[in-house]
């Protein structure tokens, strides 16, 4: 007589999935992988001078490219700025966290008859890696009329939830007079000419044709500020 075998899965697999709000929001490509530990002999060696295997963060040959173009724009804005101190990525593109903070550079960007953009990416996200040079290549190439920014998935949570980000990278634009948005969408790798071009086009006519925007958009200043505000201050 034949013996009947069962397999019993482990107690682990029978977990709901989590469905906070942090584990909802995706990111378009893969996280970064995990390594095996690297050998000592390569530990010192940037990525994009390592065997493929050893690579970290800069996995792929496409990767270690837009680094290179990076690094390039980096010294494009220090020789455009001879005789002053060169601009690092972080103040051409400063950070926001809350909600509080994104209002003000709203304000500041009213000021000063400016566009706003902020990129919403993930430290984990490898496609938001990617995309790190030429999103600071846009926010060279409109320094005169754009104010770029960038907020972070984990550190900036509320902010992302205000805006209804749901994945990452993503590139928002605003109009700042009622901090209106004008334009939101996914600023993935594999579409990063296309995309890229549509941003510029789009950022060139709002900047160049700014009556021609006037009538779009929902305006959020309002509803950003009663979120923003302690619960005793809010309106019944």
């Amino acid at each position: 007589r034949p013996t009947m075998l069962f397999a019993v899965a482990p107690w682990w697999h029978f977990l709901p999935f989590p469905t906070s709000p942090s584990s909802r929001l995706r990111c378009e490509t893969a996280v970064l992988r995990e390594s095996p530990r690297v050998p000592a002999r390569w530990q010192a060696t940037p990525d994009c001078e390592r065997p493929v295997r050893w690579r970290e963060v800069l996995i792929t040959d496409e990767d270690c490219k837009l680094q290179r173009e990076e690094a390039a724009v980096a010294a494009q804005a220090a020789a455009a700025r001879a005789g002053q101190p060169a601009t690092t990525y972080s103040e051409l593109v400063p950070s926001l966290v809350t909600v509080e903070q994104f209002l003000a550079a709203n304000e500041r960007a009213e000021a000063r008859g400016r566009l706003l953009a902020v990129k919403f990416y993930s430290q984990r996200c490898r496609a938001c890696l990617r995309i790190a040079a030429k999103y600071r290549r846009l926010a060279l190439d409109f320094s005169s009329g754009v104010d770029c920014y960038e907020a972070e998935q984990r550190s900036a949570r509320p902010l992302l939830d205000a805006l209804g980000v749901t994945s990452v990278p993503t590139l928002q634009i605003y109009r700042p007079h009622g901090v209106v948005m004008l334009t939101s969408g996914a600023y993935r790798p594999e579409e990063l000419p296309r995309v890229d071009k549509r941003v510029r086009t789009a950022l060139r006519s709002i900047r160049e044709r700014p009556g021609l925007w006037l009538s779009r958009g929902e305006r959020l200043e309002a509803t950003l500020r009663e979120q923003s505000s302690p619960p005793s201050t809010r309106p019944p």
